[in-house]
């Protein structure tokens, strides 16, 4: 099977597109932060600090409440103790009382971000290995950090109880996606590497969607964390918040309905020229990326020799048939080669772009 990527419509789907064929890498489960490292199908691998509670139990009647940190770009690379530069993990070697399991993932350099469904994938594998009370999850980040919790709270609200960007900011058009949840960002008025007015605009959009946002400014402060990540009171408000479960489930109906409009939206006969265009421009080695999401065309930048080599060996393309549409979404459809048979899945985005595509092979 070549899969060059798939967004699932809800953290299962997800979980089923990503994670299922990984081969999972053994975690240490001692107490206190260490590194650990996760996979995904794409294929992606990351590198996380993981830190465990002091008495630490995997009893099934233990649940531990989650908070994920995201760092800024100058963390960025692969010395995962870089990671220890700012927020919790700056103080976790020396905290043996911290209530949380907290989990640290770390971007590659360059900075590129932090990818939502990349972090998804981490946040399935902790969910299934670690006993963690799913209703007590939360998202804090800083600078870069900032950006990437406002963008995947925004796109998975169903995961949260609560958020914290710090030194962040994010775009006021997707403000509404998080009216719905705790916020609570910090900034310095004086950082002149985010501006205080960026994040501001973010607060107001929120606001203006009639969301829940608390905003502490900071007035003689910079570009900094430590006033943020040292006030008790940031993991005390956490801990006050639970994930409502309805709530949970009604984003996701939402969402689903708005992915159903999509697909509506969309003919089935512009998709199944798309797809033929795909599998014609990957044959030659000449994919167009323009027309997939920047997730999607990483993905296929990576994946585009085994892809060609696939579609090679199995010479001209047919006929395609529209088997049906999967509840994430995707397109399915039959395919006959000249020298086989093969299954695609397609999943658009409202815009028309292509945000999953994958290839199997059929006996």
């Amino acid at each position: 099977m070549t899969r060059l990527f798939g967004f699932g419509a809800t953290i299962a789907a997800t979980c089923v597109l990503l994670v299922s064929c990984a081969t999972e890498p053994r975690w240490s489960l001692a107490e206190g932060q260490h590194k650990q490292t996760f996979s995904g199908e794409v294929p992606f691998d990351g590198q996380f600090l993981l830190y465990l509670p002091k008495g630490f139990s995997q009893h099934r009647d233990v649940k531990y409440p989650l908070l994920i940190f995201l760092h800024g770009s100058g963390e960025s690379g692969i010395n995962i103790n870089s990671v220890k530069k700012y927020g919790p993990p700056k103080f976790l070697d020396d905290r043996q009382d911290f209530p949380f399991i907290v989990a640290s993932p770390q971007a590659p350099y360059p900075p590129r971000g932090f990818d939502p469904e990349e972090l998804t994938v981490l946040f399935n594998q902790l969910l299934q290995r670690l006993p963690i009370d799913k209703d007590r999850v939360y998202l804090t980040g800083f600078s870069m950090g900032g950006y990437g919790t406002y963008l995947w709270a925004g796109v998975h609200p169903e995961i949260f109880a609560a958020v914290a960007p710090v030194s962040g900011a994010g775009r006021p058009e997707d403000a509404c996606n998080l009216r719905r949840l705790p916020v609570w960002a910090f900034h310095g008025a004086k950082d002149e590497a985010v501006k205080v007015e960026n994040d501001e605009a973010m607060v107001n959009a929120i606001k203006a969607c009639g969301g829940d946002i608390k905003f502490t400014v900071y007035p003689d402060v910079g570009h900094s964390s430590d006033e943020a990540y040292a006030d008790p009171q940031l993991y005390q408000w956490f801990l006050e918040h639970r994930r409502n479960d309805a709530l949970a489930k009604e984003i996701i109906a939402i969402r689903t309905a708005r992915e159903k409009r999509i697909r509506n939206q969309i003919p089935a006969a512009n998709a199944e020229s798309t797809l033929r265009g795909l599998v014609s421009d990957f044959a030659a080695g000449t994919p167009d990326y323009s027309q997939m999401t920047s997730t999607l065309a990483t993905a296929s930048r990576r994946m585009a020799d085994k892809m060609q080599a696939n579609l090679t060996a199995f010479g001209t393309l047919n006929a395609l048939r529209y088997k049906g549409t999967e509840q994430d979404g995707s397109d399915v459809y039959d395919a006959e080669f000249a020298k086989g048979r093969a299954q695609f899945r397609l999943l658009f985005q409202e815009d028309g772009k292509i945000a999953g595509a994958s290839f199997d092979p059929v006996p």
